[in-house]
């Protein structure tokens, strides 16, 4: 009985293996039914992943005769390791572009994250050359084959509809009440008595309601078809020659389709980088059949011929400045500006604009500008219904960011440099489009980041809107809330909350209510700087980006060609473990041509064997003896500067640590003989980071060092974590970590687990601060982490110095700017600065407005001229002089 009770299973096991052993009812050896199953397992990789899987290397059996006895290595077991920990992790040939999609939504918006998340996007991104027409079927005409572009653009037609809404405009409540005002004002200012019978205020009224109409006129968009195709063959024609590529991604581009068809108005918040930017959003849009957004330009754009046609593109143009006057409100144009907008986002039509303002003349992002968002806030706010506080409207938030191989815009050294702006002009925009013939700009990746839904946005913020700590039954503060939802339906219950805002109507500001200040600064701050933020983390890095960077960065003196080739190789894995994307693909040496061919000689000179040689050179794998140069002289290195810096946000958190701990410690740089005091600095992670913040706050108009949903102190901790994983910091030895203060610190923890202890008296027992050394191996690391900021700690410590004049007298604005300028330069003549790029303007600029927010200067206006003043707190020298020693102290050589 008991054999009968053991054979039954066995049985069942022998029956399992036989059927796994045949294949259709057919039995087959073991080997075959593995085969069988094997091959299965091939289709199915081929079906996810487009592509066959790796083959596995067949190993053969080698007799013991032909064994040889292993060789020793000749290379030092140090330096082996010390490379294997600098080196990221290499990954196999057919994982490499196996990482998560780029311009993922914030997670503090789990909604929108899960709802508009494209499918694969844990897969291989499929990119698309959108300058490379889609086959078009020309079998019966011959004439068709021959004109393929314009055939493309005849039969790609555009369905949807661009309303006039002009009347709706102008005899809204909102301009009329604007109006009213205006008529009011200018008859105080004429001292005649209001009386709305009388003919000086008809004759008033009619007077500003004409203006309003010529404003509305300067202002709208009108939307022509056949101009959209006009300019589709124009850009497919000319940018097909002037362009290698234009590269989007298309589970990029399926994420916006079904964005377009939700009925939500679409925002599209591009980084400004180039001229280009007003239709390239546009024209990519055209060609995936996606509704063209209304398009915001400034109004010095609106010049004759090309203004025409930007207006039939969907632009509008507003002005840079909304008020005319310093000190007094245009309630016209501003209630004009506002109901335009929002006439707009009500018949759901897709707006496009540059939250920055204006094009990046450093390569890096500007601070954000918040007019145009603060009408698309208020319109979403204003849609709150007082019964049950639910938000009626909604918008989706698109941050894009556009990569450029080279800008061809020119460059912007004559700004940096300090000079005017040129104004734009018919004449000077037809010689800069003759001019672009006469080169090549390489390729161009537009990013499209993940939408977000603006309801979302301020509900899940709700606690910061209200100007109070958030709450714990806040959405976002739910612990374990599930991240998947069925659709954005979810939205209207978060948005069942207590009056959002405090706010009373207006017809006065630009937003149509008053808010207070601060949570207008909450509100609109924090969602520009999560668009910026995204923008900056989804762009592509450029082959130009990584070639200026390698240069300006580690090898300023110069570097052989061969040596860069390993240094671009181990950057390229870097940027892509920071999960960041590059914009090209293929091996180091031919990147390195081709970024060379587009940045040319005045950037990076070649040289072999004392004789000039040129970028073809490079191709040639026999020449190992190329040496690369950058042009360190004014103004080139501005614009070497200006294409590094899309890299800078690859290491700027990094860099913020490696310059605290100069300061924290004192070390420098500046020779190579103290290497023994370099490795003997010790310092505590807590020093560091308390100088990390404050450097941070200094610097928040160079860099946005983390979003504004995250806690900056643990994102710090996190990246000097990250730094003793790579060993530039390290440890004190074991003979000073285990010393009598922390075996009696152990010896006490040890003690009251045993016996108890109250979470009161956690403070008398806590740990001893860890020390920690940096690690002289590492040494040309720490220094091409510090050298990321040391050009903007160079030009803010240069701006605090030039304030010395302002505790004896106030200066205008523009004279103090000037004298901090010429200092910057006057120190890169002389050889006192290692960074000729400290003196751009912008830095100048972004430093002043620091300073002015730490509390250090202020202004204000005379006579429409600002002047420039220190306040009381810093009106001494021996306070002025603790600033800049601050400053100073983290300088590193």
């Amino acid at each position: 009985m008991a054999d009968v009770q053991i054979m039954n299973p066995l049985d069942a096991v022998y029956a399992k293996w036989q059927q796994k052993s045949t294949v259709n009812g057919a039995r087959v050896p073991t080997s075959k039914a593995y085969n069988h199953v094997a091959e299965e397992g091939r289709k199915a990789w081929k079906v996810r992943f487009k592509e066959l899987p790796p083959q596995p290397e067949r190993r053969t059996r080698k007799s013991r005769n032909t064994r040889k006895p292993c060789a020793m290595p000749t290379t030092p077991l140090t330096a082996t390791l010390g490379n294997f920990k600098r080196a990221p992790g290499l990954k196999p040939s057919y994982n490499l572009y196996m990482r998560p999609m780029t311009g993922r939504c914030c997670t503090c918006m789990p909604i929108s994250r899960d709802t508009f998340a494209p499918e694969g996007t844990l897969g291989r991104p499929e990119k698309t050359n959108v300058l490379r027409l889609p086959h078009i079927s020309c079998q019966h005409s011959t004439l068709l084959s021959l004109f393929s572009n314009i055939a493309y653009t005849y039969r790609h037609t555009v369905r949807f509809g661009y309303p006039n809404i002009t009347e709706s405009v102008v005899r809204s409540h909102r301009t009329q009440l604007a109006v009213e005002r205006t008529v009011q004002e200018c008859l105080e200012i004429q001292g005649v008595p209001l009386d709305e019978k009388s003919k000086e205020y008809k004759k008033e009224k009619k007077k500003c309601e004409g203006k309003l109409k010529k404003m509305f006129q300067l202002m709208r968009a009108v939307m022509s078809i056949p101009i959209f195709k006009l300019t589709g063959w124009f850009l497919n024609t000319v940018l097909g020659y002037l362009l290698h590529s234009i590269q989007v991604q298309n589970s990029q581009l399926s994420s916006l389709k079904d964005a377009s068809l939700s009925g939500k108005p679409v925002i599209y918040l591009p980084m400004h980088r180039s001229h280009l930017d007003y239709v390239l959003i546009t024209y990519i849009l055209w060609h995936y059949g996606i509704r063209a957004p209304y398009v915001a330009a400034g109004d010095n754009l609106n010049i004759f011929g090309f203004g025409q046609i930007l207006r039939s593109l969907g632009g509008f143009f507003i002005r840079r400045r909304f008020d005319k006057e310093e000190g007094k409100k245009d309630h016209l144009y501003r209630a004009v500006l506002s109901e335009y907008v929002q006439e707009l986002l009500k018949h759901g039509q897709s707006l496009e604009f540059f939250i920055e303002g204006g094009r990046s003349r450093s390569g890096k992002a500007y601070y954000p500008k918040a007019g145009l968002l603060a009408i698309v806030v208020n319109w979403v706010l204003e849609s709150r219904n007082d019964t049950d506080g639910i938000l009626r409207n909604d918008a989706l938030i698109v941050p894009v960011s556009i990569s450029y191989e080279k800008i061809m815009d020119g460059n912007f050294t004559r700004e940096q440099m300090g000079m005017p702006k040129k104004p734009e002009s018919f004449w000077a925009t037809v010689k800069a489009i003759w001019k672009l013939f006469s080169t090549t700009f390489g390729n161009i990746r537009v990013d499209f980041s993940q939408p977000f839904s603006l309801k979302e946005y301020l509900t899940v913020n709700k606690g910061a809107l209200q100007s109070t700590v958030r709450r714990a039954d806040s959405p976002i503060a739910i612990p374990g809330m599930p991240s998947v939802r069925d659709s954005m339906q979810d939205l209207q219950a978060l948005g069942q909350s207590e009056a959002m805002l405090p706010r009373t109507e207006s017809d006065n500001s630009i937003y149509g209510i008053d808010m207070r200040k601060d949570d207008e600064k909450v509100v609109i701050g924090g969602l520009a700087k999560h668009i910026i933020y995204n923008g900056m983390q989804s762009a592509a890095v450029m082959s130009t980006n990584v070639i200026a960077f390698d240069l300006l960065n580690k090898h300023r003196s110069g570097v052989c060609l061969v040596d860069l080739i390993q240094s671009v190789d181990t950057l390229r894995e870097t940027i892509l473990n920071s999960n960041r994307d590059l914009g090209f693909v293929g091996k180091s040496r031919d990147i390195i041509a081709h970024a060379c061919r587009l940045l040319g000689p005045k950037l990076v000179s070649l040289d072999k064997d004392g004789a000039e040689a040129t970028w073809c050179d490079l191709y040639d794998e026999e020449n190992r003896n190329i040496r690369l140069t950058p042009n360190l002289s004014l103004p080139h290195i501005l614009e070497l500067s200006y294409y590094s810096s899309p890299v800078l946000t690859v290491f700027q958190m990094k860099s913020l640590i490696a310059c605290s701990v100069c300061a924290a410690t004192g070390v420098t740089l500046l020779d190579g003989s103290s290497l023994d005091r370099y490795s003997a600095t010790s310092f505590t992670k807590e020093s560091v980071l308390e100088y990390a913040v404050y450097l941070a706050d200094v610097m928040k108009y160079e860099y946005l060092f983390t979003a504004p949903c995250k806690d900056f102190e643990t994102e710090l901790d996190e990246t000097f974590e990250s730094l003793i994983s790579q060993e530039l910091f390290t440890t004190l030895g074991v003979e000073d970590t285990y010393n009598e203060e922390a075996e009696q610190w152990t010896s006490n923890i040890v003690r009251r687990t045993m016996y108890g202890f109250d979470t009161d008296d956690m403070d008398d027992f806590a740990s001893p601060e860890k020390e920690y050394k940096l690690n002289p191996d590492e040494k040309e690391l720490f220094r091409s982490l510090t050298s990321v900021l040391q050009p903007m700690i160079e030009s803010y410590w240069v701006t605090c110095c030039q304030l010395e004049p302002l505790l004896t007298t106030d200066q205008p604005f523009t004279t103090l700017s000037k004298s901090i300028h010429e200092k910057l330069i006057s120190r890169v003549e002389q050889g006192v600065t290692s960074y000729p790029e400290s003196v751009a303007q912008d830095m100048v600029r972004n430093a002043l407005h620091s300073l002015s927010d730490l509390g250090v200067t202020e202004y204000y206006d005379i006579a429409n001229e600002k002047m420039a003043s220190i306040t009381d707190e810093y009106n001494s020298a021996g306070r002025l002089n603790e600033l800049i020693s601050r400053i100073d102290s983290y300088k590193s050589d």
